[in-house]
């Protein structure tokens, strides 16, 4: 279910997760804002809301919103908006049914959408909990975003050894890889991860949200943390500028040195000549 131009409801809630996207492009800028709520989720009460708020100069057309949320079955797989314009608001709800496992869990939201000619698609996260909140001992010290790549620093202060899946919640044009990371931590140890990416074709001023996130089963509970950032896209041409500034100094320098070189020993030649007539 969807509405568009509603204000916010207030809610008893038990996770906020709010990230903006902003994309530059040669038809004008636009900034996506993504919002997931979620009360614990019961039999009773089984729905979470992403609200969609857009600002800038463009418009967004055609957006598809497809949840990534586990631990449950959730309907409907997808929703549809035509289209989106700057200042305006819009909310889309799914309900989750056939729980698996109580717990917490860190989701995510892929929002497919049309600016000017171009077509973009990022995720937006949830953390939600099914029929009650745990607090997961597996905590994400750091994460470092660049265009080719994810590391993210995992703390384990469990009191015994457990197994733990890594992921990075992003759009999936980035393409991460490994898409997961299984891995097996003892009490009290810290991990490394690295994820590559497909750098994507972005101009200078767009931002990316992303997140990571780890999560692991203890007990019959589903625990899960999650660090959400944001990765920012810097000029190319720049960049390519900056090299070519260096470029031309250091060869500057080079045939200056060269000069100094060549003086130097037209001189020294000239003493020993002056030197041999006398």
């Amino acid at each position: 279910m969807r509405s568009i131009g509603i204000r916010m409801p207030i809610l008893l809630l038990l996770m906020i997760a709010a990230m903006s996207i902003n994309y530059a492009g040669a038809s004008g800028v636009l900034t996506l804002t993504g919002t997931c709520r979620s009360p614990v989720l019961t039999n009773s009460s089984n729905t979470v809301y992403l609200y969609i708020s857009s600002s800038g100069n463009v418009s967004a057309t055609n957006l598809q919103v497809i949840p990534r949320l586990e631990g449950a079955t959730v309907y409907p797989s997808v929703e549809s908006l035509q289209s989106l314009s700057p200042g305006e608001n819009a909310s889309f709800s799914f309900n989750l049914s056939n729980f698996t496992e109580p717990g917490s869990y860190a989701g995510e939201f892929f929002v497919e959408y049309t600016q000017g000619s171009s077509l973009f698609f990022p995720a937006f996260p949830c953390e939600y909990a099914i029929i009650k909140p745990t607090q997961s001992l597996l905590s994400i010290l750091n994460v470092t975003p660049t265009p080719s790549s994810v590391k993210a620093t995992i703390l384990s202060l469990e009191s015994k050894t457990v197994n733990a899946s890594i992921s990075v919640l992003i759009s999936p044009s980035s393409q991460p890889s490994p898409a997961y990371e299984n891995v097996t931590l003892a009490p009290l140890s810290k991990y490394n991860a690295t994820f590559q990416l497909v750098p994507q074709p972005l101009q200078s001023g767009s931002a990316v949200p992303l997140s990571v996130a780890v999560s692991y089963s203890k007990d019959g509970e589903h625990y899960a943390s999650m660090f959400t950032t944001v990765m920012l896209y810097k000029s190319t041409a720049a960049s390519r500028t900056s090299f070519l500034y260096i470029f031309i100094g250091v060869f500057a320098a080079i045939v200056v040195i060269i000069a100094v070189l060549i003086l130097l020993a037209v001189a020294k030649a000239k003493g020993r000549s002056k030197a041999n007539r006398q």
